[in-house]
């Protein structure tokens, strides 16, 4: 029986400008995403059972073929079968150790997802290419693409443009902090559309890559200028989930520095030079809401630098 040993990042958006909506529903926009090192841990074992079954302690994740990582495996044997005429495995036991907080805006299914496809596709002499893969995670979830290349990337489209960029924020730590709400991503790209009813206007972006240059440091700025971060949808999810913008208003006068939201929520950032400031910001944030729900995680960015990545609760 073999096991595969698989680390699934979580992500953050750096900026996320919402440029339209395509007659099937779907949003299309461009988001600076880069992958942090806070992760979940995937154990696979092949041939341990029949069919895909998935094991994760953690509450309210689905066990069932609604899970993206089972669902991953799946396709992946589906198609391995239709390319080679053989079956790779009789079945897959998938075991999340999962750390990333869900509904938080910060991909941890897709992540899940993308690390089946990767592993496998490893495991068994990388069948498929990456463009095959991003393909297939395209199927199952908009952000499972970005995880399949691997390192901070220009995200267009619905999610199935992936251009992989140098991150001038690779060297930065971060404080996350997860508030306890579980966002609806529907449900705030719904609110979005409501504000459009009220005349408000889709970004034009013509070169995201200009966006990825001006990034200023945000450690280097007064708390009032702008930094290039942004996110499209903080305010939707603030009026859906008011308990988010009070975090994220207190965590900013305690820390003196702007907080941002990745993703469509819940889960909030800032952005520190060193691992000891980013470390004393987290001890901080504890103390401000010791009698509150809110939990803090110290983190670096993932793949795209060579310094040691920091995870820490």
């Amino acid at each position: 029986m073999t096991v595969l040993e698989v680390v699934s990042p979580a992500k953050i958006n750096v900026f996320l400008y919402i440029t339209g909506k395509r007659s099937d529903g779907y949003h299309e926009l461009v988001s600076l995403m880069a992958p942090i090192a806070l992760t979940d841990r995937l154990s696979l074992e092949l041939d341990k059972c029949k069919g895909i079954q998935v094991e994760c302690p953690y509450p309210g994740i689905p066990l069932d073929d609604t899970n993206l990582a089972s669902r991953a495996a799946s396709l992946f044997l589906k198609r391995y079968a239709g390319k080679t005429g053989s079956s790779p495995a009789k079945g897959i036991s998938i075991y999340i150790d999962k750390q990333i907080p869900p509904g938080g805006g910060l991909g941890g299914g897709s992540s899940n997802a993308a690390s089946v496809l990767l592993a496998l596709n490893r495991h068994f002499s990388s069948v498929f290419s990456l463009e095959e893969l991003g393909e297939m995670g395209m199927s199952l979830g908009a952000d499972v693409p970005f995880f399949i290349y691997e390192g901070a990337a220009i995200v267009q489209g619905v999610g199935e443009k992936v251009k992989r960029v140098s991150f001038p924020l690779s060297q930065a730590y971060l404080l996350l902090c997860h508030p306890f709400v579980a966002a609806s991503t529907v449900r705030v790209f719904e609110k979005y559309d409501f504000y459009l009813t009220q005349g408000r206007k889709y970004y034009t972006i013509t070169d995201p890559i200009s966006l990825v240059s001006s990034l200023t440091k945000p450690w280097l700025v007064d708390i009032s200028r702008e930094t290039g971060l942004y996110n499209d949808l903080e305010e939707a999810a603030f009026d859906l989930y008011p308990r988010i913008k009070n975090i994220r208003d207190e965590m900013e006068n305690t820390l003196e520095r702007k907080v941002y939201m990745s993703g469509s929520g819940s889960c909030l950032f800032t952005l520190y030079e060193t691992a000891q400031e980013a470390a004393q910001g987290c001890e901080q944030g504890k103390r401000k809401f010791v009698d509150k729900q809110a939990q803090f995680f110290v983190t670096s960015f993932l793949w795209c630098c060579n310094k040691t990545p920091v995870n820490a609760f």
